[in-house]
């Protein structure tokens, strides 16, 4: 009896010690981080957007990753692949951010064969509530360059409608997410 109450006091001790920190902002020298958001993309046709990413957060406040989306344009669906560089600007759980992406949009459509380019620049805010979770909003700017080629059926054969149709597309992205390190 006495083991489990020395075993459960040096615990309680041992968690309390650890939860009287000063400052809630991570101070890690690098380490890995994900991010989770959800945005609104404004222009010629609004559409929701989700993205994930993963990549190395260095000790200069410089974040350098990878990520996968899911955005729509005109009825045609795309899964942007993309690396991101971020810089954190501060020490305080409160860190104001300019961010740059870019990458290949690969397109979902059965019977489009759409695919593209895409890059951004957007500038926001990360809030740390605790040493490794934390939440983020930003607005930004995202350029789109799309390609394509509508395959129509007939006769039961797949046959390439023979006109490309190119697209230059610029837009406003609003952004709410989680950031894990």
């Amino acid at each position: 009896m006495k083991q489990i109450i020395l075993i459960t006091t040096l615990l309680l001790l041992g968690f309390s010690a650890w939860s009287q920190t000063e400052e809630i902002a991570p101070k890690v020298k690098g380490n890995y981080y994900g991010r989770g958001s959800v945005g609104l993309l404004m222009g010629e046709m609004s559409s929701g957007s989700a993205q994930i990413s993963n990549g190395y957060a260095f000790s200069r406040g410089l974040d350098v990753g990878v990520g996968l989306a899911y955005e729509n344009y005109n009825y045609t669906r795309f899964a942007p692949i993309f690396v991101e560089t971020r810089y954190n600007f501060g020490k305080r759980e409160t860190k104001p951010f300019v961010g740059l992406m870019g990458g290949y949009m690969a397109g979902l459509n059965q019977y489009n064969n759409a695919r593209g380019f895409t890059a951004g620049l957007q500038a926001g805010i990360t809030h740390y509530f605790t040493k490794h979770f934390g939440i983020s909003t930003s607005v930004g700017y995202r350029y789109v360059m799309t390609e394509s080629t509508n395959v129509y059926t007939q006769l039961h054969l797949f046959a390439p409608y023979p006109a490309m149709q190119n697209a230059n597309i610029h837009r406003i992205e609003a952004r709410l997410g989680i950031v894990i390190r």
